[in-house]
């Protein structure tokens, strides 16, 4: 399950998901964020920076995991 919102350049989210076949629950959370730019003044050109978190939790092994991420997207439309 998630929810996504796009605004002009702007886009967050969420999603949400649950696995219990290992007898167990898994759950698994991300969140993200990102603005895309123009690249330069180039026409169909443009920059995404984005930064993103998640984190899961596993009821059987009693662990709870977080990592981030930060990434670049280059995008040219031709």
């Amino acid at each position: 399950m998630g929810l996504s919102v796009a605004m002009g350049g702007f886009a967050a989210g969420i999603a949400r998901g649950v696995n219990d076949a290992t007898g167990g629950n898994t759950t698994v959370q991300t969140s993200y964020m990102s603005y895309k730019m123009p690249l330069f003044g180039i026409q169909g050109a443009s920059i995404t920076p984005a930064f993103s978190v998640s984190q899961v939790a596993d009821s059987v092994a009693n662990t709870n995991k977080q990592e981030s991420a930060v990434r670049v997207r280059l995008n040219y439309a031709f």
